[in-house]
């Protein structure tokens, strides 16, 4: 699994001000491959966007992670996150 597995998450991302939804990935978490197309179809049908965070190779991005993913509920990637409702 190489680069082009990263650019699909990077066209997702979206200003920090523009997006309330966060999305916790690892770049080559098939799991997370895998949720591509449902995220995508998200986008088209509602305009929504969301903002990546990858935390494989971020220990920052790792950090929020732990935080927002209380008691390690889900445990992993990947994880989204509504900071609206602030349920995942």
């Amino acid at each position: 699994m190489g680069f082009a597995l990263r650019n699909p998450f990077v066209r997702r991302r979206a200003p920090a001000a523009k997006s309330h939804l966060l999305e916790f990935y690892g770049v080559e978490c098939d799991h997370c491959v895998e949720m591509h197309p449902l995220i995508d179809q998200l986008q088209a049908e509602t305009g929504l966007t969301m903002r990546g965070f990858e935390v494989w190779f971020n220990q920052s991005n790792l950090k929020l992670l732990s935080m927002l993913d209380k008691d390690g509920a889900c445990g992993g990637v990947p994880f989204y996150f509504n900071k609206k409702t602030r349920g995942w």
